[in-house]
């Protein structure tokens, strides 16, 4: 089983309304692997802690029939890869 996803568009309607909330559903139910890493990029230019206290606002949200341990946990396996900034050359 995989054991990471990485989503483009991280702060999406479509991440924020149904991907966040369907993960955290499958780990509700026991179905994602221990391990598991969700890494989100997206043209914001936020860290890792920022993205989680956003996305665990979102999953409150969008995922209320979820367990709070759940989405809590599901927000603990996400990490924020940072866009890249092109260096200038001399």
């Amino acid at each position: 089983m995989p054991q990471r996803l990485v989503v483009f568009g991280g702060s999406g309607d479509l991440t924020r309304r149904y991907l966040l909330p369907a993960l955290a559903e499958l780990h509700a139910a026991g179905r994602l692997p221990d391990g598991f890493e969700v890494v989100v990029a997206d043209r914001a230019d936020i860290g890792t802690e920022t993205y989680r206290r956003t996305a665990a606002g979102w999953l409150a949200e969008h995922a209320p029939t979820v367990p709070p341990a759940a989405r809590q946990a599901l927000v603990r396996m996400l990490v924020s890869a940072r866009p890249t900034r092109p260096t200038a050359t001399a």
